[in-house]
């Protein structure tokens, strides 16, 4: 069962860890007990364009 889900599209893997380590997802990893208290999943993976 899922409580919450967050779907983010980032330029590149060196943007997504950029924005992990701001001071904004520095504090959503610290809020993750709050609200994920059976566990959480995080799953990254690039994302085709459909095109080719």
């Amino acid at each position: 069962m899922h409580f919450a889900v967050f779907e983010g599209d980032f330029a590149d893997a060196d943007a997504m860890a950029a924005a992990r380590a701001s001071s904004h997802g520095q504090r959503v990893a610290a809020d993750f007990a709050n609200y994920a208290t059976g566990g959480a999943v995080v799953i990254h993976y690039p994302v085709q364009d459909g095109t080719g």
